[in-house]
């Protein structure tokens, strides 16, 4: 009994004005009949003797005895209209995680084949590719996107926790896909705007060889918006400053680093790239915005079916009836 009482305290109902329905049929009981006291001839009245000893004959409504059945059926409907639902307790699930955007140089000194994976020489994109993949594999919990860069910069995957979306986007860049110059700036600028609406920490990946060449917007203006929505810039310069005679920019990318609460690193071998990788596993989550799930029954169906069977049982027992 306990346990009803409690169940009924936890409906709740998306049209309640509908229960002021369920009395309106017995108002019909007080309508009085309407008496004839005037006489009228009608041959054969014997052939409709059984019409005035009918159940029906003296009920305004033609129920008579069944009006009660006949209203439960109207206040199940009513019931049904309001719509009874149990919502659950609230659920949180907690996100645990990083929002973190890799932003990959794919200008034309990517090219060079001054790196060595498995023994065998690559070019700097192959090399990074490799290293990334098996970093975003322990992103479970992390939302992760990709920028590419060049002479542009593009979003080429979002923010989200698909992870094999993300890496199958990096495995198919290709070099000079976004012109052959180098625009730090602009895909620093391109990650603030799109990760500034999430909460939670922020943290960009800049892995690039060379030099800002191209783009609209300096590197250390596009650093000072990182501060203002307290994203860290994780800088990482890949190659050997002598090749093309064009030098890595370590000056600009350790101030970009430093500037954003990062880190900023040098890397000229597959090694020193994980490295550099574990290094950043081992920054500690913080708490994401949660997800808030909350069941919610719906009932309606349970006075609805219960008025359609004791509408159909009193159809048939009047049709049988009938019949006999």
């Amino acid at each position: 009994m306990a346990e009803i009482i409690n169940i009924i305290h936890t409906i709740e109902w998306v049209w309640i004005q509908a229960l002021w329905l369920i009395p309106l049929p017995l108002l019909l009981i007080f309508i009085p009949n309407k008496k004839n006291t005037e006489t009228l001839f009608f041959p054969h009245a014997e052939k409709i003797q059984t019409i005035k000893s009918s159940p029906f004959s003296n009920n305004p409504l033609h129920l008579n005895k069944n009006i009660f059945l006949w209203w439960i059926i109207w206040a199940l409907l009513c019931v049904s209209l309001a719509r009874p639902i149990i919502i659950g307790e609230i659920i949180t699930l907690p996100r645990e995680g990083r929002n973190i955007m890799l932003a990959v140089d794919i200008s034309g000194s990517m090219r060079e084949r001054d790196m060595v994976l498995e023994s065998r020489r690559v070019d700097r994109l192959t090399m990074v590719k490799a290293v990334v993949d098996e970093f975003i594999k322990q992103r479970k919990g992390d939302k992760l996107g990709l920028i590419l860069f060049g002479t542009q910069a593009f979003v080429q995957s979002p923010l989200s926790y698909d992870l094999e979306t993300v890496r199958t986007l990096l495995s198919e860049s290709a070099i000079g896909l976004a012109g052959q110059n180098t625009a730090i700036g602009d895909a620093i600028g391109l990650t603030v705007k799109h990760m500034e609406k999430f909460k939670g920490e922020k943290l960009l990946i800049l892995l690039t060889d060379g030099q800002n060449t191209a783009g609209v917007t300096h590197p250390l203006t596009a650093s000072q918006f990182a501060q203002n929505i307290n994203m860290k810039i994780y800088t990482i310069g890949i190659g050997r400053s002598s090749i093309y005679n064009r030098s890595i920019d370590i000056k600009m990318l350790n101030t970009i680093a430093s500037k954003s609460g990062g880190q900023s690193f040098l890397v000229q071998n597959t090694a020193q790239l994980k490295h550099i990788y574990q290094k950043i596993n081992k920054i500690l989550p913080t708490q994401d915005e949660n997800d808030i799930f909350r069941t919610t029954d719906q009932y309606y169906w349970i006075p609805l079916l219960s008025a359609l069977i004791l509408l159909t049982l009193s159809l048939l027992i009047r049709f049988i009836w009938k019949k006999q």
